[in-house]
């Protein structure tokens, strides 16, 4: 019902604007027919046209106005005082205004149909967007209930049933596949989400931002982390940039070739809009041919065997830096390790 009612507030209008632009356009003819101002007066007949440009909806509106516009434009010229006259200037006045009212009319004809494609496709954008997440959330929890039931079923086994040696390592190997299927579920319905994440500006100091990372990260007491220029601090929301982060020292750790590994950060200030930072570890490196897949959602480059992980980190980088205008790119050769460089804008207006 609430609707039907702006529908039918909104018709009335529309049509109260047609109603008045007329009227004001008769208006104007009858005072260019009456009053000596054959010089000034064609220009005037433009404003009903512009008038149709702004208020009313419909995409024929400004083109039937500049028509009307146009006729009593030649009209009020032979008719008018004026109209006798063979002054350049009245001409050319009347020639302009009929020039403008109709280019003016066509190129706001354009442009609002132009509007309303992009406004079509945003709205399409919105609904696509909105339809992601509600099925990367629906997925994400729905197929979770069946995993937990495994996962109880597997425990209920292991007590009521002697499993032998074999037995009982297929059941830590279903229980382990479970928990790797729940990490790569919660992993989905984060990476839905991450244009939601809070664009609060602060003042982050990334030198505190990397350390903390650093030591909350599951790592040997070998593995270092080496910063040999102070970094700069942040104007920015801490969210997104503590995500990169934290997913690329991760990433160095999970990857190493052996527990003494290193990452080291450096950053640069050679472009005007934008800082650049390298995340370098001295692990197995990335082969070039790969370098694309690597940013795709779930890939791995190793066994998950091997290396516990989602697959989902470097997504994740990819796609919130690419949110803020900057650029994400790998450096290596899969044999002295890999760098991460990211663009990270210096000035964030929300």
């Amino acid at each position: 019902m609430k609707v039907m009612a702006e529908q039918e507030v909104n018709s009335t209008l529309q049509s109260l604007y047609w109603v008045l632009s007329v009227f004001f356009l008769l208006i104007i003819f009858v005072v260019d027919y009456c009053s000596p101002l054959g010089i000034a007066i064609g220009s005037i007949y433009v404003l009903p046209v512009f008038f149709a440009i702004f208020l009313i909806e419909s995409p024929h509106g400004p083109i039937l106005f500049s028509l009307m516009s146009s006729i009593l434009i030649v009209a009020g010229y032979f008719l008018s005082e004026q109209g006798n006259s063979t002054e350049l200037t009245v001409l050319v006045n009347r020639v302009l205004s009929i020039f403008v009212s109709t280019s003016g009319a066509y190129a706001a004809t354009k442009l609002k149909n132009s509007y309303k494609k992009l406004g079509r496709f945003v709205r399409m954008l919105q609904q696509s967007n909105e339809d992601l997440e509600a099925f990367a959330y629906v997925a994400s929890h729905d197929l979770k209930s069946p995993l937990r039931a495994i996962d109880n079923l597997a425990n209920w086994i292991a007590e009521d049933c002697d499993l032998n040696s074999d037995a009982k390592e297929h059941q830590k190997k279903l229980k382990l596949r479970v928990r790797r299927m729940e990490d790569l579920l919660d992993s989905l319905l984060a990476y839905s989400r991450l244009d939601k994440l809070s664009n609060k500006i602060g003042q982050v100091d990334c030198n505190i931002l990397v350390n903390k990372i650093f030591e909350s990260l599951d790592r040997p007491k070998e593995f270092k982390l080496f910063i040999p220029k102070i970094l700069p601090i942040l104007s920015t929301p801490m969210e997104p940039i503590d995500l990169i982060f934290r997913n690329l020292i991760s990433n160095a750790v999970k990857h190493r070739k052996d527990d003494n590994g290193i990452v080291t950060i450096t950053f640069n200030n050679n472009n005007s809009k934008f800082f650049s930072f390298s995340v370098k570890d001295n692990g197995k490196g990335i082969p070039v041919e790969l370098h694309e897949k690597a940013f795709g959602m779930f890939q791995t480059l190793q066994s998950r065997d091997q290396v516990e992980g989602t697959g989902m980190g470097l997504a994740f980088v990819r796609k919130i830096v690419s949110r803020y205008g900057g650029g994400v790119k790998i450096d290596s050769d899969s044999s002295v390790g890999c760098s991460l460089t990211f663009l990270w804008p210096k000035n964030i207006k929300i």
